[in-house]
């Protein structure tokens, strides 16, 4: 407790830009740290839908494992409007967490050369 009545002192001796500079700076981290979670976890409670996330610090922008939800809906464009809404300094991770295609349906992906390959799912 004595740690904190000093830091309380130190912040009050600081002039107003100073304070406000200290506030900020504990209210990002706040944020930023706040509702950060699991992608799994995310996925779990969200099934068929796309979800934007917020990367942090140190994850895998490509593969992350934990994140911070920002936007979830069916709808794809609806996210993304969220998304655009965001800082552009903001590492964010969109994706679906349905299937790619129902089963049954045939998927054509395009290699390099434009040659296209089929891929059905299930049965």
């Amino acid at each position: 407790m004595a740690k904190v009545e000093e830091l309380i002192q130190e912040i009050q001796q600081l002039s107003p830009i100073e304070k406000e500079q200290v506030a900020e700076s504990v209210f990002k981290s706040l944020q930023s740290e706040t509702g950060v979670r699991k992608m799994k976890d995310l996925q779990a409670c969200y099934p068929g839908e796309w979800l934007a996330v917020i990367i942090p610090a140190g994850e895998d922008r490509y593969a992350p494992q934990l994140g911070r939800l920002v936007a979830h809906s069916p709808e794809r464009s609806f996210v993304w409007r969220q998304v655009a809404q965001l800082p552009a300094t903001e590492n964010v991770y969109v994706f679906f967490t349905g299937p790619a295609a129902a089963k049954g349906f045939g998927v054509i992906f395009h290699d390099t050369k434009d040659t296209p390959v089929v891929a059905t799912v299930g049965n």
